[in-house]
């Protein structure tokens, strides 16, 4: 809620500063689009922001932006413990022009649960996942999974570290490489 208000906020000063540069715009114009904006934030935060920016001797607008770098920050640390909980369970990739598909999969300590991370073409998802076993038309046993709408399949090689099959949401079954933890880090970033 204070990250939406200051991104409402700013892009409030940012519109009054485009209207107002703006020739044909009056006065009248600008603080309608202003009441329109503080029509949506709670007058506890609006009095908040006033007074920190009177206390401070600085414009609202920089109380603000201190503010969001203040939540990010704050989310920056709690995306790190999080993904301090998650542990590595293994991971499996194919490279073909027409299908970029990765698989990065971990539990969550905290919870116990499994965390599928896809990625494919240039589509991104991530989630709990309870996963089935499931067997392919030439009789290899797979686990299955649905996340976003799409099942997807993998199975490793009996050493865990050299591959195996990833089955793809069409229903195809393709030879997959292994994904050592340090290239699944990246996947396991973006998914926090």
């Amino acid at each position: 809620m204070k990250k939406k208000f200051f991104a409402v906020m700013t892009a409030a000063v940012m519109s009054m500063a485009v209207l107002a540069g703006c020739g044909d715009v009056t006065e009248a114009d600008v603080q309608n689009a202003v009441d329109a904006v503080s029509e949506q934030v709670p007058d506890e935060v609006k009095d908040g922001v006033a007074d920190a920016a009177d206390e401070l001797g600085v414009s609202a607008n920089d109380v603000a932006d201190a503010a969001n770098e203040a939540l990010d920050a704050a989310e920056d640390v709690a995306a790190d413990a999080v993904e301090e909980n998650l542990t590595y369970m293994g991971g499996l990739y194919i490279s073909e022009e027409d299908n970029d598909l990765t698989l990065v999969l971990v539990r969550d300590q905290n919870e116990g649960n499994i965390v599928a991370i896809v990625s494919k073409l240039d589509t991104f998802t991530y989630g709990i996942i309870e996963t089935e076993d499931k067997t392919t038309d030439d009789g290899v046993e797979y686990t299955a999974f649905t996340l976003d709408g799409n099942e997807y399949g993998y199975c490793f090689n009996e050493d865990y570290t050299t591959g195996g099959i990833l089955v793809d949401s069409d229903g195809t079954v393709y030879e997959a490489k292994f994904v050592d933890e340090s290239a699944a880090q990246d996947y396991i970033a973006q998914a926090h």
